[in-house]
């Protein structure tokens, strides 16, 4: 289930947000070197990491990006 960043961040004013606690979608792709259009296809199918989106702009919480890592994180357990 995705949780609204709004939500997560219902405490702080989107104006008193820092640019370095959002990424966009072309900054998230190129983090993970991947297309932009792919995330595209994640949000349309609601996968993916939670976003925000406003006319023209989508933006991904830092902090969602990196649950998401961490929640999707492999790790092999030694013999």
């Amino acid at each position: 289930m995705r949780t609204s960043p709004l939500r997560l961040n219902r405490n702080r004013s989107l104006n008193q947000m820092n640019s370095s606690d959002y990424l966009t979608a072309t900054q998230l792709a190129q983090r993970w070197g991947l297309h932009p259009d792919t995330l595209m296809r994640w949000r349309k199918a609601e996968k993916g990491p939670a976003y925000f989106k406003t006319p023209g702009v989508v933006l991904y919480p830092l902090a969602e990006v990196e649950q998401f890592e961490q929640a999707n994180t492999i790790t092999h357990k030694k013999p």
